[in-house]
């Protein structure tokens, strides 16, 4: 509890820029050096996560640009990130050595065999289930009541005829915790990554626009409450979206309003894109932001599966190839058959001109006989 006294300067905090410098102080400080692997440090860190989430969503619903008033949020934020799932994997697999020690202990004492001297156990450990058992929110209200208690102030106290439950800061904090909109964690994932990070972001900007016409068609709803339904109405869209090919320069702004001309002028002067394009940019390009979601923890569900195509959708046209009979009448050009010079290799002559430099031919004469 110690190293949550973040909490109170959230609840005191009047405005979305100080909560927003509050946090971003907080997550230097948390990046900025590497923590003992312990439950209680992950449960702590999990806390502070989950605000950091609460606050994007709470930012971006109010239009809020964080982003650009704390340069490098969004890297910091996802080190942190980084950290936590690490921290989280270490204490798992210390728990599991203990477990195999106590359990190879308890072997030699059934086979009345010399006992094995067991792992320490550290004054704060306990086993890895306690963790699910915490209640990152539950670990911030209790906070709240006791810093509200301890650092009564005058801009905190409450009028004598009002019982304390009204405190009008309290909520704010005490809020179930949302996740980042779809529009937010495209931000992060676009973010210039670190150097020793760069070859993991590759290709990520070439992403962005299906990812915009995502945001577009879904209205940018928060990333963990997107659901089958969304999935489907953006898989049906898909095949939707037309080659901008005679298409208004105005309608061509973004995939987007490519896709809303279709809808309101159809399809009688306007083409479909290929099969190929919806599969390797369009599928391949959603496919890697929703894995980066799920790895980064922000969104919970499974990768969805999208697999509409249009009849009218083009197939990719095979390479041209020579036919027989074009690749005999090709042979069959003064070029290799014998043309009149290194300089007239399409007009018939006595001479074979392979390589003029190799050969050392030069034009010939007007008699037709070689010079130099």
């Amino acid at each position: 509890m110690d190293g949550l006294g973040w909490a109170h300067d959230l609840v005191s905090a009047p405005d979305l820029e100080t909560v927003g410098s509050v946090l971003h102080g907080r997550l230097k400080s948390y990046v900025g050096h590497s923590p003992a692997a312990s439950e209680r440090v992950v449960a702590e860190r999990s806390a502070f996560e989950h605000q950091v989430r609460h606050y994007m969503g709470r930012a971006n619903e109010r239009g809020f640009s964080f982003s650009r008033i704390f340069p490098g949020f969004a890297n910091i934020w996802v080190d942190f990130v980084d950290q936590n799932k690490a921290l989280e994997q270490t204490v798992q697999r210390i728990d599991r050595h203990r477990a195999y020690d106590e359990g190879r202990n308890d072997h030699a004492q059934i086979a009345d065999a010399p006992l094995a001297r067991p792992l320490p156990r550290s004054a704060e450990a306990s086993p890895t289930s306690q963790i699910a058992a915490i209640d990152p929110l539950q670990l911030i209200r209790s906070l709240v009541a006791e810093s509200l208690q301890a650092h009564a102030t005058s801009a905190l106290a409450v009028p004598a005829a009002q019982p304390a439950a009204v405190i009008p800061v309290a909520p704010t904090v005490a809020m179930a915790v949302i996740g980042p909109t779809m529009a937010a964690a495209r931000d992060l994932y676009l973010a210039p990554p670190d150097r020793k990070k760069a070859h993991l972001a590759k290709g990520r900007s070439e992403t962005a626009p299906i990812v915009q016409f995502a945001i577009d068609l879904l209205g940018d709803p928060p990333l963990h409450l997107i659901d089958k339904d969304h999935w489907d109405k953006l898989d049906l869209a898909l095949p939707d979206i037309p080659h901008s090919r005679n298409l208004p320069a105005e309608a061509c702004s973004s995939l987007y309003t490519r896709y809303c001309y279709a809808q309101k002028h159809g399809w009688s002067e306007i083409t479909r894109v290929t099969e190929t394009t919806i599969k390797g940019r369009y599928r391949y390009g959603l496919y890697k932001f929703i894995d980066w979601a799920i790895d980064k923890k922000l969104y919970p569900g499974p990768r969805p599966i999208f697999v509409c195509v249009d009849p009218q959708n083009l197939a990719a046209l095979p390479r041209d190839a020579f036919e027989d009979k074009e690749l005999l009448d090709l042979l069959r050009l003064p070029l290799f058959t014998g043309c009149a010079g290194p300089h007239r290799i399409w007009t018939p002559g006595p001479y074979f001109v392979q390589k003029s430099f190799v050969l050392g031919l030069s034009d010939p004469d007007p008699d037709g006989h070689e010079t130099g």
